[in-house]
Formats: structure tokens, sequence, C-alpha cells
């Protein structure tokens, strides 16, 4: 079984950002998890060099917590107790 172009970066950012995990399939994923009993904001941001993704595009995501400048994507997620959120994007 081969694996897919964007899963070795997927689990090596999600080794440095636990709570966030990023796929690439055309389209731009970013999960987040609270991993926690007590309610709480998820956020961080890495640059969009790091992930293979050309900082001159324009992302646009399709929730307010996640969104690029700067060269960076951003991600501020207030979630519930064990909650997710995923957001998705397209580049332009």
């Amino acid at each position: 079984m081969t694996e897919e172009p964007g899963a070795k970066l997927a689990a090596r950012i999600h080794a440095k950002y636990p709570r966030v995990f990023i796929e690439m399939h055309g389209r731009l994923a970013v999960n987040a998890f609270n991993l926690d009993d007590r309610s709480r904001t998820i956020e961080g941001s890495i640059r969009l060099t790091e992930l293979g993704l050309d900082p001159g595009r324009a992302y646009i995501f399709d929730e307010p917590w996640a969104h690029c400048e700067d060269g960076k994507l951003i991600v501020k997620a207030a979630l519930g107790p064990w909650g997710a959120k995923m957001a998705s994007a397209s580049g332009r």
C-alpha cells in the first residue's frame, strides 16, 4: 500500500501540534480537537511554507476560527469538552 503524498506531512504537523490535524487533498482541511474534560480554546499558527503551501495564494476558509494571514495558517477554536471542529479552504 502506498502512502498518500500529504500523509507524512500531516503526521509531522500532528506531532508538533497534537490538537490540530491538517490534510491536503486538493483542498486544505484543518481539524481541531479538545482532548480534555473541560472547555478550552485551541490556538496556534504555522507558516504556510511548512505545509508546502504557497503563501502568495489566498486561502478562503468556510469557518471563522481558521484563517490565513501574513503567510501563516492561524487557528483559534473554542471547543467544549472532548469537542472537535473542522474547517476547509481552497486556494486562489
